[in-house]
């Protein structure tokens, strides 16, 4: 929308040049152009051809008949974000109660190639993601729990420009038996400060998990079950 302010006029026409403003035309109310003598002109169902073009308003008041014409205004239009959607999030459920808990964060690489440039919000419902409504902001979203279903993402570049994407979550349910029991892992404190003087090795406990799993299976530790949920290492 193209809007001017001027107090003492009484009429308004608007105009558009596309041709580097050579030439001027007054501008009729249609599919593309509505409000053209009024104070905002909007334009509508813009194409990548119309990028460029030059608008102004031709101002007249009663009693003068010179009238006047205001500076042009280029029409500009700026790129979405680039999604891949839908995306998989995959967690395991590690009670089998087919809930778990999601870092819906972990993917923003995989849903934009310039993630590090945008903001990325999460909602419930696709309409509520459309128009930022709060009753459907997912608040926290490294750590959100749910069941098998799907969220919505609004990505917004730097100019402002929304898009939006989903994310379908699974839960997985574990293919470790549960009569598995880990080992546990002993170093002496020679000191007693509580401080090991060497790492912990975790190489049989990885083997043995490997011998009953799939060959394809990625193995990792984590100090806390809220990194192992949210696969991060908050923890340090």
């Amino acid at each position: 929308t193209f809007n001017i302010t001027a107090p003492t006029v009484t009429a308004y026409q608007w105009q558009v040049s596309t041709d580097g403003e050579i030439t001027w035309s007054h501008i009729i109310n249609n599919a593309t152009y509505s409000g053209v003598t009024t104070s905002a002109l909007t334009v509508s169902n813009v194409t990548s051809s119309m990028v460029g073009y030059k608008y102004r308003v031709y101002l007249s008041r009663t009693g003068n008949a010179c009238g006047l014409n205001s500076t042009a205004a280029t029409l500009t239009t700026y790129p979405l974000p680039v999604l891949t959607t839908p995306i998989t999030l995959r967690q395991c459920d590690d009670d089998t109660d087919g809930i778990s808990t999601f870092n819906l964060t972990q993917k923003n690489d995989v849903i934009s190639a310039n993630y590090l440039s945008e903001t990325f919000t999460y909602y419930t419902t696709l309409a509520g993601a459309n128009i930022e409504d709060p009753n459907f902001l997912i608040a926290n979203p490294i750590a959100y729990t749910s069941g098998n279903a799907s969220v919505y993402v609004r990505v917004v570049n730097s100019d402002g420009c929304p898009n939006f994407g989903r994310i379908d979550l699974i839960v997985s349910v574990t293919q470790i038996p549960p009569n598995y029991v880990i080992q546990n892992l002993y170093i002496c404190d020679d000191d007693r400060d509580g401080i090991t003087p060497l790492p912990f090795d975790f190489t049989t406990i990885q083997n043995n998990l490997a011998a009953i799993l799939p060959a394809n299976t990625t193995i990792k530790f984590y100090k806390t079950e809220a990194d192992f949920l949210a696969e991060t290492d908050a923890a340090g």
